[in-house]
């Protein structure tokens, strides 16, 4: 081996650049909360093989690419395993670990910074149960010892106490790093170790996620109670608190929120909103200085529009709303003027809106804006348009628009040069009469060079000359958003005699385009065999039930704009490499 790799220095950066770990949704920015792995990181399975590829190349790559592996565990089944010799045995044929093992039981779990019991955890043949004389001589274990010493968060998905005695072990000899704990099983069917671990490290505790359950009996609310009251507020080192359903049940959150000097992130997603704001009516305009991070999930945004006028955010950053469905467009007024008061003079970067689908007769239903009695524009934007730092604009709230070319070119002008997301409502209602064009896309394009990710409704025909080699060198100077990946279309429109040249079209505007998505409800069912064909009919053969001529057509157009926007996002890429290759070859 090469004398370089004598520096070790060298040899960890070269690990650090191989151990690339699995981006993974943050909680609750996420629309399945169980997947999401609060605060984890992971290494996806193939780079997993090539780190141990890489460890058994010589002997100065083995520790640095031990603790890559070691990093993140899921659970603590793999890390019994090698203190076993390789082999998990079944219960009755395992020997006792003695205080002999632990170094080699040492050897492994010093390396752990995270693990992460999922709540799909399978059924393991062993449990280890510090209590027991005859699992890892514990009864014989030095007062003191610890054999996690660097494990610094714990994320406990498992409901039930099957696997408490793992939990206990972890808990029971995790050094003081221990700072994060993540857990939904804060109920009823939840081990009672996790509060006295988390009362025991409340001074300590800088991240926290925590979902209570409705329905305890008397013992366990009494201890869910006196944790969210008592111990809670002592947690004065909390820098992120998310707390979910039912929490509203245990704990006034606003009498408790100045008990967090430090608190930078806050997540509340309720399921009693009214009892949410109820809490609040007392106080008037309080101040929380140091959050920089806010989610709400509410049921009704009425009442969240009463909370954030009493509330004030004077250093927020970024600001996630959610509700299960959308609201009037009334009520979108009220809640951007809410906002706008609440954050006042902030240097907001991010504002997100999010609303759940409104369904009739198992079909989602979003209102048409030529027949609606009020629809959104302009003018209901502007409000947000004075936040001048923001980076991301997001507002999926499903509900009528009527927003034209000077509408956005309006909004870039405010905001383009920072604008790294915009989505304005893609799987909302659009006129089509009044909203972006192409022409209009091409602005935003030119306008917004930070863009990764877009979403918009559009309409129009490629312009006759985008075949032509003379446009491109004409424009080889035009700046272009080569920053984007991603594009939302909702339901725009698509003409089939001119899709090539719009494949054309938005390959000259966003050459790095990886990514197209349609609205939700163009998309068919996942558990029925289609045949992704632009000029194919979908309608599943052998069907017995009568259905009705609009629906069936209705059920045609949407699916051949769906596989027409899958037939685009196909193509896209490998035009978006050639208008690449052509400004590298205008430059030689």
């Amino acid at each position: 081996m090469h004398k370089i790799f004598q520096v070790q220095e060298l040899v960890d950066l070269v690990v650090h650049n191989l151990a690339v770990m699995e981006v993974t949704e943050t909680y609750p920015l996420t629309k399945h909360p169980s997947k999401a792995q609060y605060r984890m990181q992971s290494l996806p399975p193939e780079v997993k093989e090539d780190v141990k590829n890489l460890g058994q190349v010589g002997r100065i790559f083995r520790e640095p690419c031990l603790d890559a592996l070691w990093y993140h565990q899921d659970g603590i089944r793999e890390l019994l395993r090698m203190t076993y010799g390789g082999k998990l045995p079944h219960r009755e044929e395992r020997q006792p670990l003695g205080p002999d093992d632990v170094p080699i039981f040492l050897f492994y779990a010093s390396r752990i910074h995270e693990l992460y019991f999922s709540r799909k955890f399978s059924i393991m043949e062993l449990q280890l149960r510090p209590s027991d004389p005859s699992i890892l001589g514990a009864s014989r274990l030095d007062p003191g010892t610890v054999l996690f010493p660097r494990l610094r968060s714990l994320a406990w998905m498992f409901e039930g106490d099957f696997l408490s005695g793992d939990l206990s072990l972890v808990l029971d000899y995790a050094g003081d790093h221990l700072v994060e704990i993540a857990s939904p099983a804060v109920s009823r069917n939840g081990p009672a170790e996790l509060f006295s671990a988390m009362e025991k490290r409340r001074r300590s505790l800088t991240h926290l996620w925590l979902q209570p359950e409705d329905g305890q009996i008397e013992a366990d609310r009494k201890a869910t109670t006196r944790f969210f009251r008592t111990v809670l507020p002592q947690a004065r080192n909390l820098q992120e608190l998310h707390l979910d359903y039912h929490f509203e049940q245990f704990i006034n959150v606003w009498n408790v929120l100045p008990s967090f000097p430090h608190l930078k992130k806050i997540s509340l997603l309720s399921s009693d909103s009214t009892n949410l704001w109820e809490t609040l009516s007392s106080s008037s305009n309080v101040t929380y200085g140091s959050l920089r991070s806010v989610t709400f999930q509410v049921s009704h945004a009425s009442h969240l529009c009463k909370i954030l006028r009493m509330i004030r955010f004077p250093n927020i950053r970024e600001l996630h709303l959610m509700f299960p469905a959308p609201f009037a467009v009334t009520r979108f007024r009220s809640l951007s003027l809410a906002v706008t008061e609440a954050c006042a003079s902030s240097p907001l970067q991010s504002f997100v809106i999010d609303c759940g689908s409104l369904m009739f007769r198992g079909e989602e239903v979003v209102e048409d804006p030529e027949e609606a009695r009020d629809v959104l524009k302009i003018d209901d934007l502007r409000p947000l348009l004075k936040y001048k730092t923001l980076e991301v604009l997001q507002l999926n709230v499903k509900r009528p628009w009527m927003l034209g070319d000077r509408a956005i070119q309006e909004i870039v002008r405010a905001l383009g040069p920072r604008l790294r997301i915009l989505e304005l409502d893609p799987e909302g209602g659009w006129s089509s009469k009044e909203c972006l064009t192409l022409s209009g896309l091409e602005y935003l394009a030119t306008h917004c060079p930070r863009l990764s990710k877009l979403g918009l409704h559009f309409v129009g025909t490629p312009p006759a000359d985008v075949r032509s080699v003379c446009r491109h060198i004409a424009r080889s100077d035009v700046r272009w958003a080569s920053a984007l990946r991603e594009l939302s279309v909702g339901c725009s429109p698509l003409d089939p005699a001119s899709l090539n040249d719009l494949v054309l079209f938005l390959s000259s505007l966003f050459p790095n385009l990886s990514q197209i998505t349609t609205a939700s409800r163009l998309k068919p069912e996942e558990n029925e065999d289609y045949e992704m064909q632009w000029s194919a009919k979908p309608i599943p053969g052998g069907v017995d039930i009568e259905l009705d001529d609009e629906y069936v057509e209705e059920y045609v157009d949407n699916f051949r704009l769906y596989a027409g926007w899958k037939m685009v996002e196909s193509m896209v890429p490998l035009l978006g490499l050639a208008r690449r290759q052509e400004r590298v070859l205008m430059t030689i």
